[in-house]
């Protein structure tokens, strides 16, 4: 199996057990459509699955943040590239959100690296007017997060699609991060 096959069979993996966290290696199989035997020659436990499962999200969330390029190009820009880098693999974030169990430290560790890195980031579009200034770096930061969280569990609920889960996030967040002339009214 082909390094970018067992992604995928790992994310369906990762899906069905966002969606049932205790789903049995028999309901596992049942989701990728494979006997459980076949499953058993691929990971020998649900362990071992899971262990997995984390391995591969946490190393495509690291990718995502390394592919990037925030600094390259204007701020704006760069943010959707890391929001379209970053969505494709909603379901492995949304496993490590309920998962990730003895991999929390590291993910921890990776995290505030990245946040410090998103934090430059906004920065960056704040001091060259691409975002606003009447809110922290690191706020905007947080609210990445929580819209990407967002968009991941609605398309997983099927309230959104996931083709628009790209565009929700940018229009959402661009269009409340951009700086605004200072005559305009605050909405609150």
């Amino acid at each position: 199996m082909s390094t970018s096959q067992r992604a995928g069979v790992l994310r369906t993996l990762a899906e069905a057990l966002v969606r049932d966290p205790g789903a049995s290696m028999e309901q596992l199989a049942q989701a990728l459509g494979v006997s459980r035997a076949t499953l058993h020659r691929h990971v020998s436990s649900r362990d071992e699955l899971v262990r997995e499962i984390t391995e591969a999200a946490m190393g495509a969330c690291r990718g995502a943040f390394a592919d990037v390029r925030l600094e390259e190009g204007p701020a704006d820009e760069a943010l959707q590239r890391l929001v379209s880098t970053l969505t494709p693999n909603a379901s492995f974030y949304l496993f490590l959100r309920h998962h990730a169990g003895a991999a929390v430290c590291q993910l921890e560790e990776d995290w505030q690296r990245d946040r410090d890195r998103l934090t430059q980031f906004f920065q960056r579009g704040q001091e060259n007017g691409t975002f606003r200034i009447d809110v922290s770096a690191s706020w905007l930061v947080d609210a990445l997060g929580a819209l990407l969280h967002a968009a991941g569990e609605a398309a997983h609920e099927g309230r959104l699609a996931p083709a628009e889960m790209n565009r929700v996030v940018c229009a959402v967040l661009l269009d409340g991060a951009r700086r605004r002339p200072s005559s305009a009214p605050s909405p609150c």
